[in-house]
């Protein structure tokens, strides 16, 4: 029987006793009761989800895309926290794969994204039952869908640079590793040509030091010559010549993969992986790795860094055959 159902039943039965108040309440007692009226809408605890999250100092990418979704979530179901249910959720998944043809590594984003919603949700007693309790998240494998670049894509993305900074971009992702995130915010007076290296602002706003090939080193200094700003080290090509965004350089380095017919999109962080698996194919250590990619943690460097096998068997030959 429905709860709802169930204590109405019950406190009908109550009301001809006697001690009916007593009785009611004894029902009553049983119950964890929310009214519907008090209950928050989906919009304003978007509202304050989001308030919180730039509270604790999360980046404004990641807030935008917590935004983005859990707006999509509310056009298509828009009930107070409260009532949604587990199922409401597993039917939204089904929509996303079935309906927007998503694949699996995107909907675990947008079931992260709920994750932390609810579970926030739920730790300000804004809920008392989370439905994502009972989500499991999808097995995705990581070392398989991360592939960098091989050295031959890499040679045919280099002979298809139209523009000075184009070569710059793509040689700096190339020999740093930087995040997108971080090559969009580097002003030029961070770059120091004599040392080739460079202080940027990590996740958490880290700041570490990366290190840039000759080879960059060129292509940067070619830019520079011909560009217009003088603050940031990546600008527009038009008046006032502001910064680059991270949607224009995203733009960049894919119309570079399409130029050079690669068999998937190209995007920065294929880059960054690419620069990860060539520094430790090259014999760098793994935890040097991780400084230079700014991980907290070993094993997201290892998910990065793919060791190939030519690069197992010649150390295996030098130092135990």
């Amino acid at each position: 029987m429905e709860p709802k159902v169930e204590l109405y039943t019950a406190i009908c039965t109550a009301m001809d006793r006697k001690d009916a108040k007593t009785a009611i309440w004894e029902i009553l007692s049983g119950y964890a009761i929310t009214a519907t009226a008090a209950c928050s809408s989906l919009e304003d605890s978007i509202a304050e989800f989001l308030a919180a999250k730039r509270a604790d100092s999360l980046s404004e990418k990641s807030i935008r895309n917590y935004r983005q979704i859990l707006g999509l979530f509310r056009q298509w179901l828009d009930l107070p926290p409260a009532q949604i249910t587990t199922d409401h959720v597993r039917r939204w998944l089904s929509h996303l794969k079935e309906d927007r043809g998503m694949k699996k590594d995107s909907v675990q984003t947008y079931l992260n994204c709920l994750r932390s919603f609810f579970g926030w949700l739920q730790t300000e007693e804004k809920i008392q039952r989370n439905p994502m309790n009972r989500i499991r998240s999808a097995r995705i494998d990581k070392k398989h869908t991360r592939q960098p670049l091989t050295q031959e894509e890499v040679e045919r993305c280099r002979a298809v640079l139209e523009t000075p900074r184009e070569r710059a971009i793509f040689e700096l992702y190339l020999s740093t590793g930087c995040r997108l995130s971080e090559l969009v915010n580097i002003p030029t007076s961070s770059v120091d040509f004599q040392s080739r290296t460079i202080e940027v602002r990590g996740k958490g706003d880290k700041i570490r030091t990366v290190y840039f090939s000759v080879r960059a080193k060129l292509a940067v200094q070619s830019y520079l010559a011909h560009s217009k700003s003088s603050s940031d080290l990546f600008s527009c090509n038009t008046a006032p010549y502001g910064p680059l965004g991270s949607q224009a350089i995203e733009k960049i380095i894919r119309g570079i993969g399409v130029r050079a017919g690669l068999s998937v999109p190209l995007h920065p962080h294929k880059l960054r992986h690419t620069f990860a698996t060539s520094a430790l194919n090259a014999g760098m250590d793994i935890v040097v790795i991780q400084q230079l990619l700014g991980h907290s943690n070993l094993d997201t460097t290892q998910i990065y860094a793919q060791i190939s096998q030519e690069t197992v068997r010649h150390s295996y030959n030098r130092l135990c055959a």
